[in-house]
């Protein structure tokens, strides 16, 4: 997790495919499950073609494999996905400010249910699960972290992003992206991404 070496490289992520039958512009937040990652793809500005698309965790190629999610849940694209692969199940939610999410068969994201949120969480970017509960990062005004129970919708928040005492450069711009939760041996678990304010540079952040 030093963000220096490179181990593949994919350019064409969004194949001629996938712009065309569903007009995929952009990639929101990733999981990865079990040599997969599930990648959550949006026709951006017009919300017609919320998709699951697929890919090869080595080679990072897509793999002709992609799930279409419905337009009544999905009405502002479809932002991030997370799985939870023991379970065999998938997490998704809409755009802007959340009061509940949804949750999708793993198999064929056939839609189980939608789980209300005890309190509104602001712009999520990005979540994964994690002995049970979804980890979330946001792109609020501090770039908060929640996590979240599954099964009744329990929010918690655990921290901002944002330092103000320290007048980091997210003050001034810039965008909260997602998260991954992975125990390290420094005793960190929680790891952000977060991209600067001219858009051109990005972090990586550790907690403990």
């Amino acid at each position: 997790l030093h963000c220096e070496t490179i181990v593949e490289l994919n350019h064409n992520a969004i194949t001629d495919e996938l712009k065309e039958k569903y007009n995929s512009q952009h990639i929101g937040g990733i999981s990865y499950f079990d040599g997969i990652i599930y990648a959550a793809l949006e026709d951006s500005g017009e919300w017609q073609h919320p998709v699951i698309a697929l890919y090869d965790a080595d080679t990072l190629e897509y793999t002709g494999v992609c799930y279409e999610l419905p337009t009544s849940l999905q009405t502002r694209g479809v932002p991030w996905v997370t799985v939870d692969g023991e379970n065999g199940v998938a997490y998704t939610g809409d755009s802007r400010n959340y009061t509940e999410i949804y949750k999708f068969s793993l198999t064929d994201f056939t839609y189980i249910e939608t789980i209300g949120l005890s309190e509104e969480i602001v712009k999520i970017q990005g979540a994964e699960v994690f002995e049970g509960r979804l980890y979330v990062g946001t792109n609020d005004m501090t770039r908060a972290v929640f996590t979240v129970d599954p099964v009744n919708g329990e929010v918690t928040k655990l921290f901002d992003r944002i330092m103000y005492e320290y007048k980091l450069i997210d003050n001034f711009g810039g965008e909260g992206e997602g998260l991954t939760v992975l125990p390290m041996d420094d005793g960190t678990y929680i790891h952000t991404l977060q991209l600067g304010a001219l858009f051109v540079d990005s972090s990586l952040r550790h907690y403990k």
